[in-house]
């Protein structure tokens, strides 16, 4: 079991209030724009990592093509407007669940999204291969996952208006 703290209003209201910026910063207003902000996110201990199995594990190749993560200190990823990270893959549980968390991992890093999320949601895709799994909100359980569709920020799409994390 895996425990996810919840958002409090303070962070929910930063989510309100970067909106705006956030939608400048993807360069389309017809999207639903980005909400992975660090206090919608919770990094995993060495030990909630070793829950983690790889048949829970949903991989997604890297994009060659992506932007480094960072320069200097700034996300460029979270900047698909200056060249960061566009292109994303849906994903959502195997079996219909009314509220989970998505988390991945990578070479260097395992987070879970704190955003409660209760359908498909949108995944930026950086050059690194990524290891994504759900989390059941209520149990705190592992979740199966499948990938649904790839697409690109600005494309518009069946998918545009899911959350994008």
């Amino acid at each position: 079991m895996i425990s996810i703290k919840p958002l409090s209003y303070k962070e929910r209201l930063g989510d309100a209030l970067m909106k705006p910026l956030m939608y400048l910063i993807s360069g389309t207003l017809k999207e639903t724009p980005q909400r992975t902000h660090k206090w919608n996110t919770q990094s995993l201990s060495q030990k909630q990592r070793e829950k983690i199995s790889s048949e829970n594990l949903l991989i997604i190749p890297g994009n060659p093509q992506a932007s480094q993560r960072y320069l200097w200190f700034i996300p460029l990823f979270h900047v698909p407007l200056f060249g960061g990270w566009k292109e994303y893959v849906v994903i959502e549980p195997q079996t219909p669940n009314s509220s989970w968390y998505i988390g991945w991992t990578t070479n260097d890093l395992a987070e879970v999204s704190r955003v409660p999320l209760d359908q498909g949601v949108r995944m930026l895709l950086g050059k690194e291969k990524a290891y994504f799994f759900g989390i059941n909100s209520e149990t705190g359980k592992l979740l199966p996952l499948k990938k649904i569709a790839t697409g690109f920020i600005g494309d518009g799409g069946p998918y545009k208006k899911l959350p994008l994390l």
